[in-house]
């Protein structure tokens, strides 16, 4: 199914929830946004890749990378109070 063919906001949810439930759990200092900041460049390269065949899925995959941005920000903020590089 084509996210660009199927135009649902619910399906598009769905499909950035299943991409992020389908990580799992993880675990890392808590200073680490290593992990979610390879996440992010994965998946905004994915956008990138079918964005002028698949605008739809290429937003909801900018939506996952932005997430795994959002989620990553905490671990940076930490490491700057902490003095870390």
């Amino acid at each position: 199914m084509k996210l660009s063919v199927h135009t649902s906001d619910r399906l598009e949810r769905g499909f950035v929830i299943g991409i992020r439930n389908m990580r799992g759990m993880t675990s890392r200092g808590l200073t680490e946004a290593v992990q979610e900041y390879d996440l992010v460049n994965k998946y905004g390269s994915w956008a990138e890749a079918v964005d002028a065949t698949h605008p739809r899925t290429a937003g909801a995959l900018r939506d996952v990378a932005a997430a795994y941005r959002d989620e990553g920000a905490p671990h940076e903020d930490r490491k700057s109070v902490r003095g870390g590089t």
